[in-house]
């Protein structure tokens, strides 16, 4: 099955990468990086650093057509979200709708 998950690069998303590959998934990670690491993805999943915001991530994502979707992508830092409410939104609220 293709599988498709976001934020993969980060603590909670490569972890959960791995248990799919070891259950013989087709693993795709995207993450953009920002706080997540390309070493952090596992080997055998295919990576993509692209940014769920943008509108060539969603066509990208439209292409792969996976079967399921493991969305972990986030802006998680609290001091940032009071710093940034429309960023805070736009990135957890708004690219979250797009996706699905």
């Amino acid at each position: 099955m293709r599988v498709l998950v976001t934020g993969g690069a980060g603590f909670i998303g490569s972890h959960v990468s791995e248990l799919a590959l070891a259950d013989g998934h087709d693993v795709h990670v995207i993450d953009n990086l920002s706080r997540g690491k390309r070493e952090n993805v596992p080997d055998g999943a295919e990576f993509h650093e692209m940014d769920l915001c943008r509108d060539d991530t969603i066509e990208f994502i439209k292409k792969l057509c996976p079967e399921r979707v493991l969305h972990h992508a986030a802006q998680v830092s609290v001091p940032r979200s009071l710093e940034k409410p429309e960023e805070d939104l736009r990135i957890n609220v708004s690219a979250s709708l797009r996706l699905f």
